[in-house]
């Protein structure tokens, strides 16, 4: 799957890379237009499952997520971690196209939701 900064584009990919296009346009009388800034492509991450599946009840272990396309745009702020509703902040590391790390901080005992978002 792809998402574009703009969707009325041809999709062009090559030995599954998409590539930057850009734009010119020849009016009427021939006056080509300067080239447009990039049309960017890229794919979307896909998160198929997380190690381990439980943690423990006051957090500090590290959590593994495992896909396709997780690093993709990828700059320090582009992961957001969240526990609890709380977003988290330097606790992702170890990023590559199929893995991101990520430290569980501690907190009281209980139940705590978990969720990973990206922002690129």
């Amino acid at each position: 799957m792809f998402s574009y900064f703009n969707n009325n584009r041809t999709d062009i990919v090559v030995n599954n890379t998409p590539l930057r296009m850009y734009v010119r346009v020849i009016n009427s009388l021939g006056i080509i237009s300067a080239p447009s800034p990039p049309i960017i492509a890229y794919y979307q991450p896909i998160l198929t499952y997380i190690v381990p599946s439980s943690l423990p009840a006051f957090g500090g272990d590290m959590i593994r997520f495992y896909g396709s396309g997780l690093n993709v745009g990828w700059k320090n702020d582009d992961i957001l971690f969240m526990m609890g509703g709380i977003p988290q902040t330097q606790f992702c590391t170890n990023v590559n196209n199929t893995f991101i790390e990520c430290k569980q901080p501690t907190h009281s005992e209980g139940t705590v939701k978990l969720s990973i978002s990206f922002n690129s």
